[in-house]
């Protein structure tokens, strides 16, 4: 006796039998092969929307029969996976389209209708489909912004950033980067969630705030800074490993800041705190930024001729990541071998000068 192996292959089974019907008198009568719905029966294909209204018709369910036949269906999940398989395979378009399938499913729940809009969005930036990737998410943010569940808040968060880089970036064709429009995004996800203890908030919150920093790093220094600051000051205590890589950004970039005018005591000191903080956590783009941050202390001390701490700060940084397997962390660790050989070379050369004096 073959067994149903799907809540739907059991549930149409239970349908079925409890009519005292034949497989091949069901099909029939849905308009499908035999072959086709055994299949559906053994859990050994996928169902569409169609099947689900043909089988209501067929069996005359009310609008509660239709909804527990829906859910055992849970179409829902057979477009999000044919979505997900589909963007692994590259078939962005495609992925676009089941994501929309999979918001659509009847008896979809609210989060899940926008985790896969979100998704569909996603996609169509990965394929420079801004505009409409700016109008999915708008109506992401315009039927769930105001929901007071966490992991719609998540998501909802996660779209004002989504829209700022969009902004941010200049992606969309025709419009300039846009600062006040990207600053007003952040500051309304700020306003939203800043004061949420939910852990996937409060790093969105601090990516907010890195954002708006490095968009008025372009015009305004010191709210720059500012915006910087507060990245470190209001989750600088905070434990998870991504939003310490947040802090560790925001001092990079503040680092940056300083040396654009000329102070490189204040830059070296800002980047110093970097590596003595970040260094020893075990997440890759903080030790990659680490890495960075120490070739920057090192070429700076260089570019202001204080060669003996130019060669101690690279030397360590040799040292200390020279067995790093990461490909980015070898081509900074690269580029400060050279940096390294460069200053010993112009070290030996002014030695040698004045031991001739």
């Amino acid at each position: 006796m073959r067994l149903a192996t799907t809540p739907l292959g059991q549930h149409m089974r239970k349908l079925r039998v409890a009519r005292g019907m034949a497989l091949q008198d069901m099909a029939e009568g849905m308009g499908i092969s035999s072959a086709h719905a055994s299949r559906i029966e053994l859990g050994k294909t996928d169902v569409t929307i169609e099947y689900i209204d043909k089988a209501t018709s067929f069996f005359q369910l009310n609008e509660t029969g239709k909804q527990a036949l829906t859910q055992a269906a849970n179409l829902f999940n057979v477009w999000n996976t044919r979505a997900l398989e589909a963007y692994r395979a590259c078939q962005f378009e495609d992925a676009v389209s089941f994501w929309g399938k999979a918001a659509r499913a009847s008896g979809t729940t609210k989060v899940y209708i926008a985790k896969a809009l979100f998704n569909q969005a996603t996609t169509l930036e990965h394929i420079r489909q801004y505009f409409q990737a700016i109008q999915t998410y708008e109506k992401i943010l315009d039927d769930y912004g105001n929901d007071d569940d966490d992991e719609m808040q998540v998501v909802c968060a996660n779209v004002l950033i989504n829209k700022g880089v969009i902004f941010q970036n200049g992606s969309l064709p025709l419009i300039r980067k846009d600062t006040d429009e990207v600053l007003a995004l952040y500051r309304e996800l700020l306003r939203r969630y800043r004061d949420s203890d939910n852990t996937e908030l409060r790093l969105l919150c601090a990516k907010a705030l890195f954002n708006m920093g490095a968009a008025l790093q372009q015009t305004d220094d010191v709210k720059a800074m500012e915006a910087f600051d507060k990245v470190v000051n209001n989750y600088g205590r905070d434990k998870g490993l991504e939003i310490r890589s947040e802090c560790a950004k925001a001092l990079f970039n503040k680092g940056c800041v300083f040396i654009e005018p000329g102070c490189y005591g204040k830059a070296t000191e800002v980047w110093g705190s970097v590596v003595q903080r970040y260094d020893a956590d075990d997440n890759a783009d903080t030790r990659l930024l680490c890495a960075q941050t120490q070739f920057n202390i090192g070429f700076t001390f260089k570019k202001q001729e204080k060669h003996d701490q130019a060669a101690s700060i690279l030397q360590d940084m040799v040292t200390r990541y020279g067995r790093d397997d990461d490909t980015e962390v070898k081509n900074v660790l690269n580029a400060a071998r050279q940096q390294l050989k460069s200053v010993k070379s112009t070290t030996t050369s002014w030695n040698t000068s004045s031991n001739v004096n």
